[in-house]
C-alpha cells in the first residue's frame, strides 16, 4: 500500500474529504504548545501560495488562518476588525498605492523628537506597540504597567505579583468611586479568586502580547516579562516613555484625558 507523507496543518474537515474519496488520513491533534508555531508555518505557506498564484481563493486561506491564530490566542475577531479599522481610521488603507520615498528634515525639531532622540530601536519598537495595543478593555495596558513597574534586572515579573498589581490597580478605581472596568469584569468583585483573575490576565492579555514576539512567559517559575533580547537594549528613558504612554492610553480608555 502506498502512502504519501505530508506532516502540515490542515483544515479540520479535510480527513473527512480523504475519506469520501476512499482513502485513509493518519492524523494527529497537534498538542496546545505547539499549535501556534504550526499556525506560523501555516501562514507562511499560505502566503507563498498567494504570491505564487495571486488567486481569490489563497486569498482566503490566509484570512482563515489568521481566524484559527485568533481563536488559540483567545482573541475574538471582530476584536482584530476593530483594530484594522481604528488604524484604516487613522493611518488609511493602501487602496491609493502610495510609497514612501523619503522623509525631509525641516530643521524643527518637536520635544517628542527630541526625547525620541535617546531611545533605541528596541524602545520605540515597544513603545510602537504599547500605543498601538487593542483597547475594548484596559486589561493589557494594566499588565505592561505592571510590568514597567515590577519588572526584576531579568526584565521579568513573577505572575503573583502581577495579579497583586491587577487587584491594587482595579480596588483603587473603586475605592475613588470609579469603575473598575467599563465593561463587566472579575475585577470588579473583591473576593474574585487568584485563579479565575489569572484565567483573564492570561486570556486577555498575555496570550495577545506574546504574539507581538516582544515578551515571554516562563512556566517554571511562573512568570512574565520582556524577550530577553529585546531587555537588553531597552534603557530607562525607554522604560519612562512607555509608562507614560501606557498611563495616557487607560487615562483615554477611562475617558480621563
Amino acid at each position: 500500500m502506498s502512502s504519501i507523507h505530508y506532516d502540515k496543518l490542515v483544515r479540520d474537515r479535510i480527513p473527512q474529504v480523504i475519506r469520501s474519496e476512499g482513502k485513509e488520513p493518519v492524523t494527529e491533534v497537534v498538542p496546545k504548545e505547539e499549535i501556534m508555531p504550526a499556525l506560523n508555518r501555516k501562514l507562511q505557506e499560505e502566503v507563498r501560495e498567494y504570491l505564487e498564484s495571486g488567486s481569490v481563493e489563497e486569498m482566503a486561506d490566509i484570512l482563515e488562518v489568521l481566524h484559527g491564530i485568533a481563536f488559540h490566542m483567545g482573541v475574538a475577531w471582530d476584536e482584530v476588525e476593530s483594530v484594522r479599522a481604528k488604524k484604516r481610521d487613522e493611518r488609511g488603507g493602501f487602496e491609493d498605492g502610495i510609497r514612501l520615498l523619503e522623509v525631509r528634515d525641516n530643521g524643527r525639531k518637536s520635544a517628542t523628537s527630541c526625547r525620541e532622540a535617546s531611545l533605541t530601536p528596541a524602545d520605540m519598537k515597544v513603545i510602537q506597540y504599547l500605543s498601538q495595543m487593542d483597547a475594548s478593555f484596559s486589561y493589557r495596558d494594566v499588565l505592561a504597567l505592571a510590568l514597567l513597574e515590577n519588572a526584576g534586572s531579568d526584565g521579568m515579573m513573577s505572575i503573583p505579583a502581577a495579579i497583586s498589581f491587577f487587584r491594587a490597580f482595579y480596588q483603587n478605581r473603586m475605592d475613588r468611586g470609579l469603575p473598575a472596568e467599563l465593561k463587566e469584569s472579575v475585577f470588579s468583585d473583591p473576593k474574585v479568586s487568584d485563579t479565575e483573575a489569572l484565567v483573564y490576565i492570561t486570556k486577555c492579555a498575555i496570550l495577545p502580547m506574546l504574539s507581538s514576539c516582544l515578551f515571554e512567559y516562563q512556566s517554571s517559575p511562573r512568570q512574565f516579562g520582556f524577550d530577553s533580547e529585546i531587555w537588553k537594549k531597552i534603557t530607562i528613558d525607554g522604560r519612562k516613555q512607555m509608562a507614560e504612554t501606557v498611563r495616557e492610553r487607560l487615562a483615554k480608555y477611562y475617558g480621563e484625558t
